[in-house]
């Protein structure tokens, strides 16, 4: 039976590169998991509060106090969406009033999600019900309820979240 001798300089160049490669792997390792938990570090939570609340604001409106309705919907909002939404509120208004129209909206407590996030920009998933009467709050008419799946942007304005764009993503 032969056995084989290695030298020990043929023995350092064969561990070398499993060490290498070894402290190489960790060392990726680290990395990406320092990086992971520095980016679950900076989600800021009021973001999906924020969509939450308008995506709420959005679909509720009643036709007796329709400034208050609109207000909401305005005070959490940002550019074109919020310019575009001011120039229709006298239509909304209208609309309303005329129907005599009571939405109220709720979102269920797991019914959003967070699908971006950066340090001025954000994109929250919203599930939305809403209740819906014509003809006034008589007890007779027959509620309607109508589901729907939103995508709110939001941008961070003076330390603030607000919305630039609500979007209908489902039913």
């Amino acid at each position: 039976m032969r056995i084989a001798v290695i030298s020990p300089r043929r023995w350092r160049s064969a561990t070398l590169v499993p060490w290498t490669l070894a402290v190489v792997a960790a060392g990726l390792l680290a990395t990406s998991g320092a990086m992971w938990w520095g980016q679950q570090q900076d989600i800021d939570p009021s973001a999906v509060a924020v969509a939450r609340r308008q995506a709420i604001n959005f679909f509720t409106i009643d036709y007796r106090d329709l400034d208050a309705s609109t207000d909401r919907v305005l005070s959490l909002s940002t550019g074109k969406f919020k310019e575009d939404y001011a120039r229709q509120r006298d239509r909304i208004a209208n609309s309303a009033t005329e129907r005599e129209l009571v939405v109220s909206a709720v979102v269920a407590d797991k019914a959003t999600a967070l699908e971006y996030q950066s340090e001025s920009r954000a994109q929250v998933l919203v599930g939305v019900d809403a209740k819906s009467r014509t003809g006034g709050g008589a007890q007779d008419k027959a509620e309607q309820l109508n589901r729907y799946r939103v995508r709110v942007l939001l941008e961070k304005v003076d330390g603030q979240w607000l919305t630039s764009e609500i979007t209908k993503v489902g039913w």
